[in-house]
Order: structure tokens, then sequence, then C-alpha cells
């Protein structure tokens, strides 16, 4: 009973508390919208399977099992599925955050496209205190595609950077969780980590590998967060065992390479 209750409370909760950010209303209103969304899905959901059953229970209807119950049942169910379909996505980067940085109770939430206008220019952000991830719409739907096909990803990432940009913003917001707040090291940080990101979310070794080489050699370097010292046997190099990280003036590494390290 105790995993329903958070499963329940994971959904359909409503988190009003402190971020990084420093426009605090817009953070919280941005947090309703997401979390209002999925009520009303699931509320629309009951609804519709609640006429469903009073269908069934009618005394006063012969055929019980008339096209209204089969009506009312499918749009019970396909309510459903988008919220449960989201929960368990979010659930999926949650668990590979965790993994990835041995630091438990992360929450990831896909913000509304709505809700993400207050944070447009943000790719993702932080909430430290509640160790809380939040994506932008377009983040997350690229990252399942990614997910699905990270072959293709790979292969797109030469003509269309944000094929597996995804996955760097992901890794790079996880390196706030673990604690690195300067944006110039958590994102070398995270350079030197996206292929085990790519891993626990269940991407092959070998195309994790090619996908970390490819975010990390088609960078933008007028990008603020760039530095040169982001580089394999320089400043920021932390010498990851199995580190597969390339840069335009790094030694060619094997992109089969099978890191063993998350820190």
């Amino acid at each position: 009973m105790a995993k329903v209750y958070i499963t329940l409370r994971r959904i359909v909760l409503v988190v009003v508390s402190a971020d990084v950010s420093t426009d605090v209303s817009a953070d919280v209103s941005a947090h309703l919208f997401v979390r209002c969304r999925v009520l009303v899905f699931f509320v629309f959901s009951a609804l519709f399977a609640c006429l469903a059953v009073n269908n069934v229970l009618d005394p006063m209807d012969e055929k019980r099992f008339d096209p209204a119950f089969f009506v009312f049942l499918t749009i019970a169910v396909v309510l459903a599925f988008f919220p449960v379909r989201q929960y368990s996505f979010e659930r999926k980067l949650e668990m590979a955050v965790e993994q990835l940085t041995h630091r438990y109770g992360v929450s990831v939430t896909c913000q509304s496209r709505l809700g993400s206008l207050f944070h447009r220019n943000k790719l993702g952000y932080v909430r430290t205190d509640d160790y809380e991830i939040r994506l932008r719409p377009d983040i997350c739907s690229t990252l399942r595609s990614y997910i699905a096909n990270p072959e293709q990803a790979n292969r797109q990432a030469i003509a269309d950077y944000d094929a597996v940009l995804a996955l760097h913003v992901l890794t790079h917001e996880a390196m706030h969780i673990n604690q690195e707040y300067d944006e110039v090291k958590a994102d070398c940080q995270a350079y030197q980590r996206n292929h085990k990101m790519a891993e626990h979310l269940g991407v092959a070794a070998k195309s994790a590998a090619q996908s970390a080489i490819v975010i990390h050699r088609f960078r933008n370097t007028q990008h603020p967060y760039y530095s040169k010292q982001c580089e394999p046997m320089r400043a920021f190099d932390e010498k990851l065992a199995g580190a597969v990280w390339l840069g335009p003036d790094s030694e060619a590494q094997s992109s089969n390479a099978m890191p063993n390290s998350d820190n």
C-alpha cells in the first residue's frame, strides 16, 4: 500500500517550494500547469470509467454491454494512457539520474508547453532542495526519440545536433543534482558522463559511446558554458576510467570503449 500511495502522490501532488531560479512565482506556476494537466486527464478518465460502470449496473438497461459501454470504456482508457505514459517515462529518467549520481529521491518533470513558457529560455533546470529536474517539453520529446533509436540520432546529429543534445541536457542537470553548481564545470562533467547516462537509459554501450563522442565533438564553441579546458588531458579532464569523450583537437579514441565508472 505504501508503494501505491507514493506512486499516486508523485502523479497528482502539487509541490510548492523554493528553486534555484530567481523567479519563484513563475517556477511555481509552471509546476502547477504540469500537475494540473495530469490531474485533469485522470479526472476525466475516472468520469468516463464511472459512466461505463453505471451503464453495466443500470437495472433498467437490459443490454448492459451496449455500444455506449465500450465507447465510455475506450475514452477512459485513452485518457488514462497519457498520464501513465508520462509518469513511466519520467520515472525512467529519474532512475537513470539516480544511477549516475548515486543520489536517490530524484524527481524529473517534463513540463507542459504552456508551463514551459515561464522558463522558455531554459532547456532544463534544477530544484536543488528537492533534487528535482525540470525539462522543456521538446527536450523530453527528443529524449524519447533518442532512447527509441539512438543509432539514428547519432547519424542525424551531424546535420541536426538537437538529435543528441537532449541527452547532454539531462546529464548536465544531473551534475547539478550532484552538487556542482558552476555551469562550466557541470557542463564539462556532463560531457565525460554522457555515455553512462545513455547506458542507464537502456542504450547499448557502443551507441552510448558514439553519442558521447558526437555530443562533445560538435559542441558550440560560442556557448557561454564552453571552455577550452574541457578536453582530454586538460584542466577539467577528470580522467574517468573508460571515458570516451572527444574534442576537435583530441587524439582518436575507440568508440567501442566500455566505461566502468559513473563518477
